[in-house]
């Protein structure tokens, strides 16, 4: 037999069994509508099928029920379904068997659906009566041999006060370990040995600060082999025990802090950073894999290290009062020690990160990582060498980050992009190095943030990473305020710089194009260069200059913007809108600064702020008048009526030469209304017109002058019979 006509057998063995069991529901199905209408002389449908099968055979169980009358295993289940109607199931259904088996199937369902309840209430009694219960009353008991301390002990010697705290611990370790260990769910004896336990710990501190009997190394040789013994007694109940012995190594480490930086006793922190870092490897070892049992073991590390990098930096702090910095070798390897502990648990954070706990881990490897910059940077005999460090250190620590990102261990469905971990991280990274470029004097006067920021951009664009690509715009923006320490020639070639590399990735890989990105760094871009042109031209030029400078730079670099094909979209070649209104609000700023500029510049700058003034105002000026929208055409004609108002008042004109000016511009508006066809233009002339002429009438009159007043009302008084004359010629036009 070939394999497509096994294929095909097979195929209608299954097709032939799937219709049986159909035949089967749909019988069960019947026989159950039957019941409930109550008719006994009903044809059932099981027997009917039944007759069916036993006429034609298909399979074992049709012939075992052919032979004895008994329903097919298969057909069992239905027992359930007439116990969950309360329905006696009919005689030549039931099962052969004992009368036990043949109990009712309703009663057994009953019972089983009440035990979930029994089952929960059995819950709530165990955590409230035997869990919450044990640990009151190892509390209790605790302190019962306290206040039972208070009365009987101060009458002993020391020795006898000594070893009766040790036999009270060790009993109460020893029972409530044995009877925990007979009857694992007896959590009252466990409580008692959690509390015997921590009683030894306490019996040995006691023993060495109060009594004096054991010494610092004896002391912590002990506590390292109590921690050793819960160590070993995490296999029965690992959570209980890591905190216990966790918890007992930081204590020992804040007492031990304590006494060494009262006492400068800088050997003695070597040993306890040893005893600290064996006793954690220990604990987070013993159980790598487990990230409840990491969790724990980092923030016990976490604190521990940071108390001993604070002792060791009081220690520095106290040795060099009135001198320059003095390190101890002492403290040289006490962070040696902690740094190499700071980096082997950042780089075993990142080995252990994975799908499921990628968003809260890196937070401990973050910890670690602030943990190892502040150690070289106190750790350094010069802060410039410390800054330097933590800069290179920032950097590495970065790109390892962003190679890890972009790894394939996240190369998984349930990865939606960085975790909040990762974010968190590579943002202080850029804030630290930040700070460290600025506290370097070499550093701070020729690059700033941009030894950040291009490396970054040019990442961004070989990797087309939009992660990437923000945090360098980010970087971008805050060279404006971070910059101001840099020499204002290098800023203004940073500037030019960074806007050309974001452009060029985006104009020549049209996947990396995004136009917030290409408007903010334009933004970025004017102020940047609005700031440091001013600063680098304000040592050797007048303030007017200088501004006139900016003024002019920036409105050619806002006209070739709007004007050109950076104004358009790069990938459809439409104008870029966003680009435009932000030219049209860069271009509105440049021309309020030029008119402050005319009344504060002479001779020969006046008359270029003039000039650029005329070209500012000119600017989009037909765009917006051909725009069709009436805002615009009003806004055009009002700004020529400001700008020819101002640029007669800087040269201190006569009030009547300033109406006559503003007369003749709007009976210029008024014929551009009627050859454009603009109502609006027509109305906002005439408006003008009557204004001025009130002007003339009402304040420009003088006696002073009386020529000059009489040409001007002359003047002004032709200029009104030939708008009149205008409007009488094109009267067929006005009706239309």
């Amino acid at each position: 037999m070939s394999n497509i006509q096994e294929l095909e057998y097979r195929l209608n063995q299954t097709k032939q069994k799937l219709n049986e069991l159909q035949q089967e529901v749909h019988a069960i199905e019947g026989e159950m509508a039957r019941l409930k209408g109550g008719s006994p002389a009903a044809v059932s449908p099981y027997r009917s099928m039944a007759q069916q099968t036993i006429a034609h055979p298909t399979n074992n169980n049709q012939a075992y029920m052919q032979h004895s009358g008994q329903v097919p295993q298969n057909m069992q289940v239905s027992q359930n379904m007439y116990a969950s109607q309360n329905v006696q199931m009919p005689q030549n259904m039931q099962p052969q068997g004992s009368g036990q088996n043949q109990q009712s199937v309703y009663m057994q369902g009953q019972q089983s659906a009440s035990r979930p309840q029994r089952k929960g209430r059995e819950s709530a009694e165990k955590i409230v009566g035997i869990k919450v219960m044990g640990i009151v009353a190892s509390v209790l008991i605790f302190i019962s041999f306290l206040l039972f301390a208070a009365i009987f002990v101060p009458a002993l010697p020391d020795t006898a006060k000594m070893a009766l705290m040790f036999m009270i611990s060790s009993i109460m370790t020893a029972v409530g370990l044995v009877v925990w260990f007979n009857r694992k769910d007896s959590i009252l004896f466990l409580s008692i040995a959690a509390c015997g336990i921590g009683a030894l710990y306490i019996s040995l501190f006691v023993s060495n600060v109060y009594f004096g009997i054991i010494d610092k190394i004896p002391l912590y040789i002990l506590i390292m082999i109590w921690a050793g013994g819960v160590l070993y007694l995490t296999r029965y109940k690992q959570r209980l025990f890591e905190i216990i012995g966790l918890t007992g190594i930081i204590i020992s480490i804040i007492f031990g802090v304590a006494y060494c930086i009262q006492d400068r006793d800088a050997e003695m922190l070597i040993v306890l950073s040893i005893f600290f870092v064996v006793g954690l490897l220990a604990y987070m070892l013993i159980r790598l894999r487990d990230d409840i049992t990491f969790i724990i073991s980092s923030v016990a590390g976490i604190l521990g290290t940071f108390l001993l990098f604070v002792a060791g930096a009081r220690i520095i702090d106290t040795l060099s009062i009135g001198a320059d910095k003095y390190i101890p070798n002492e403290v040289f390897i006490l962070f040696g020690i902690l740094g190499v502990l700071s980096i082997a648990f950042m780089v075993l954070n990142l080995q252990r990160i994975n799908d499921k706990n990628y968003h809260y881990l890196p937070f401990f490897g973050f910890g670690y990582n602030l943990l190892l910059m502040g150690i070289m940077f106190v750790g350094s005999v010069e802060d410039e060498i410390g800054s330097i460090l933590c800069l290179v250190v920032s950097v590495i620590v970065y790109i390892i980050l962003e190679w890890y990102h972009s790894s394939t261990l996240y190369e998984v469905s349930s990865y939606k992009g960085k975790s909040v971990g990762i974010r968190v991280w590579q943002i202080t990274l850029l804030v630290v190095a930040a700070v460290c470029i600025s506290s370097v004097d070499i550093l701070s006067d020729y690059i700033s943030i941009f030894l950040l920021f291009l490396p970054l951009a040019v990442y961004a664009g070989l990797k087309d990473n939009l992660e990437a690509r923000i945090t360098a715009l980010s970087l971008y923006g805050a060279l404006i305020i971070l910059g101001a320490e840099t020499e204002p020639i290098m800023m203004v070639i940073y500037f030019v710089i960074g806007a050309l590399i974001t452009y060029g990735f985006m104009y020549y890989n049209k996947n990396e194009y995004n136009s917030v990105i290409k408007l903010l760094t334009y933004i970025f871009m004017q102020l940047g260069l609005g700031i440091y042109i001013a600063i680098l031209c304000d040592d050797s030029m007048d303030s007017e200059a200088v501004a006139f400078i900016v003024i002019v730079v920036l409105g050619l670099i806002n006209l070739l913007a709007t004007k050109t094909v950076f104004g358009r979209s790069w990938l459809t070649n439409e104008d870029e809108l966003s680009i435009k209104v932000t030219g049209y609000v860069i271009n509105a700023v440049l021309m309020f600064m030029n008119l402050i500029l005319m009344f504060d510049s002479y001779d020969e700058l006046h008359i270029l702020s003039v000039l650029t003034a005329v070209l500012l105002f000119t600017i989009n000026a037909w765009n917006l008048i051909r725009s069709g929208k009436l805002i615009f055409e009003v806004y055009v004609a009002m700004k020529f009526t400001v700008l020819l108002i101002c640029i007669l008042a800087s040269f201190d004109s006569p009030s009547y030469i300033l109406s006559i000016c503003v007369f003749a511009l709007a009976v210029v508006i008024i014929i551009l209304g009627f050859s454009l066809k603009l109502k609006s233009l027509r109305i906002y002339g005439l408006v003008t017109t009557m204004i001025f002429a009130v002007k003339l009438v009402m304040i420009d009159i003088s006696y002073d002058n009386i020529l000059g007043n009489a040409l001007s009302f002359f003047i002004s008084g032709v200029m009104c019979f030939g708008i009149s004359a205008l409007y009488s010629i094109a009267d067929k036009k006005l009706s239309q």
